[in-house]
């Protein structure tokens, strides 16, 4: 695939093998696997990598909790539990899909993919079960038919170059077809909403349910860029693990979607149900404390981490905070670690959400993170580090479009981009407005 002089993204490795290979010809029980094959592919070579082992003893923990897998819903609705917020009221709400929950109420079954521990209940929804029943049901699963791989020639001459395992992942797939067919036949939904659908997990319950012709509705969770494969295969590879219709933020992602993933007429634009809220409902004290630094700072800058790029991102900070001493850098982790950070304008903040400082800094600082686009506005710029050429491959078409978007090769470049004044925003509507609106009108359109 490459040259050892010559190293390639992940996206040019998906794109040279389709381009290269006959990769819908690779099929098991008629399915194109490339389907699924090209994320696992993706996801080895991309950068951004999370470790979700869990012990067997979790798994019986969260399945046991899970007595709702045999009842009967109208709809169902499988998420993470990284996107659920703890309000004030102590009941969580769903970033991405609580319109969804609001509006369908106990018709709906929320499925969590149980990453951390769920200390309260979900608000308008008390219908919760834990993905680890599907992970227990595959664990105990025996499959001894052999799949017969159709061209599979082409497929080891395509793995072997990646040193990819393929055979494993086959299998794993078939498995989770077989416990979602049985599963899915005692729960009968009319329609299945999924966050992120390119995982394997996910592809499986997809294409299950697009046999059983119940409607299958991926949320975008996160940004889709040119940066992305998973919603832009080169060729017609087929759709069968592709979901029927696809919500984004607004109609700016539709040019990196392709018509081989799902038609464009398939696609609606939603919104965002949290940025929306907390656009109307500011946090006061996070406000109150902006509020104070800034009688102190000329400028205030969000620093949105991420863990793949942490180090890196923490050593230009650090940098960037001792050339600006006049600058406030609030440091928000993705996942809290122990870090120390230097010199004392850089704050490192666990008390707020990262969505409370949405218009109250001057500038939100990251490598490819999305909050960069949740809090552009009149007032806010956003300063890419270009780390791995990362922000480049992600938001280099964001940047053409947008007049606050600045990627950064080094420091000095930050610096100057910090250093800016931008009086209003040039750009496209990243978010639609009126997410609960859009919902309804949605899920109006599945009746």
């Amino acid at each position: 695939m490459s040259n050892q002089n010559h190293i390639i993204s992940p996206k040019q490795l998906i794109n040279q093998i389709e381009t290269q290979h006959s990769v819908a010809s690779i099929t098991v029980n008629n399915l194109p696997v490339w389907q699924f094959l090209r994320n696992l592919i993706y996801g080895k070579n991309a950068v951004e990598k999370r470790n979700q082992k869990r012990s067997i003893k979790s798994l019986f923990k969260a399945a046991k909790m899970s007595s709702l897998n045999r009842k009967q819903f109208d709809y169902i609705l499988f998420t993470d539990t990284k996107e659920l917020v703890l309000t004030q009221n102590n009941q969580y709400i769903d970033k991405i899909s609580q319109s969804i929950i609001d509006l369908l109420k106990q018709k709906l079954l929320v499925v969590l993919n149980p990453l951390e521990g769920l200390q309260s209940s979900i608000q308008n929804n008390n219908n919760i079960m834990f993905t680890s029943y599907f992970h227990l049901k595959r664990r105990a699963s025996i499959m001894n038919k052999k799949h017969i791989i159709e061209n599979e020639s082409e497929l080891k001459i395509i793995c072997d170059k990646v040193s990819f395992d393929y055979f494993q992942y086959i299998k794993l797939f078939f498995i989770y077809h077989n416990v979602f067919d049985r599963w899915l036949d005692m729960v009968q939904p009319k329609a299945v909403f999924i966050n992120c659908g390119y995982s394997l997990f996910h592809q499986a319950l997809i294409y299950t349910c697009n046999i059983k012709k119940i409607e299958t509705v991926e949320l975008q969770h996160g940004l889709i860029t040119a940066g992305h494969i998973q919603y832009s295969p080169n060729i017609n590879i087929g759709q069968d693990t592709f979901p029927k219709h696809l919500l984004t933020f607004s109609n700016y992602y539709s040019q990196f979607i392709n018509t081989h993933f799902i038609r464009p007429s398939n696609i609606c634009p939603i919104g965002h149900y949290y940025r929306e809220r907390k656009i109307k409902e500011s946090n006061l004290a996070c406000k109150k404390m902006v509020m104070d630094l800034r009688n102190k700072y000329k400028k205030i800058v969000l620093v949105a981490s991420q863990d793949i790029v942490e180090k890196e991102l923490i050593n230009s900070v650090q940098k960037i905070a001792v050339a600006r001493p006049e600058y406030c850098f609030i440091f928000k982790q993705r996942v809290a670690s122990d870090i120390n950070l230097e010199p004392d304008n850089v704050i490192l903040d666990e008390k707020y959400n990262i969505y409370d400082f949405i218009n109250l800094v001057d500038c939100n600082l990251s490598c490819f993170s999305t909050n960069v686009l949740e809090s552009l506005s009149n007032k806010t710029i956003g300063v890419l580090m270009d780390f791995s050429n990362l922000a480049s491959e992600y938001y280099g078409q964001i940047k053409k479009d947008c007049n606050t978007i600045f990627i950064c090769k080094t420091n000095k470049d930050a610096i100057r981009a910090l250093d800016l004044e931008v009086d209003s925003y040039r750009g496209p509507s990243f978010y639609a407005n009126n997410n609960k609106r859009n919902v309804e009108a949605f899920i109006s359109s599945l009746s």
